[in-house]
């Protein structure tokens, strides 16, 4: 009998940098004084994941994190909008929506609150 765990296709989720993303990554390299994107992959990832996060191909999530820390930038603001998935057999991309509503005060006009929603 199969295990229902072998049933289930694992999905992973990798994302890429936007193009102002990438510009952003680019000034800090140059910033935070790394010579080469060789330098910075020495001690934050691997040479073929940083190398794939400046070419703007999919990496893991985890890693797009830790890159974006390592040059100190928010990795929400690098991302691009857009998320891909993928299956063992399959790809699949994904817009992701973002929802912004604000709360004003009806006769003051004062903002009383601000509800950011990301719909991925």
């Amino acid at each position: 009998m199969r295990s229902p765990n072998n049933d289930k296709k694992k999905k992973r989720i990798v994302v890429t940098a936007s193009y102002e993303g990438l510009k952003k990554a680019e000034t800090a390299l140059i910033r935070l004084g790394f010579e080469s994107k060789s330098n910075f992959a020495k001690y934050h990832s691997s040479r073929t994941t940083v190398t794939k996060f400046f070419q703007g191909k999919p990496i893991s999530i985890e890693s797009f994190k830790r890159i974006c820390k390592g040059l100190e930038l928010d990795w929400e603001d690098c991302l691009r909008t857009e998320a891909i998935i993928i299956t063992d057999q399959e790809e699949v991309t994904r817009e992701i929506l973002y929802l912004q509503i604000t709360l004003t005060d009806g006769q003051t006009k004062i903002v009383k609150a601000v509800i950011f929603f990301k719909v991925i």
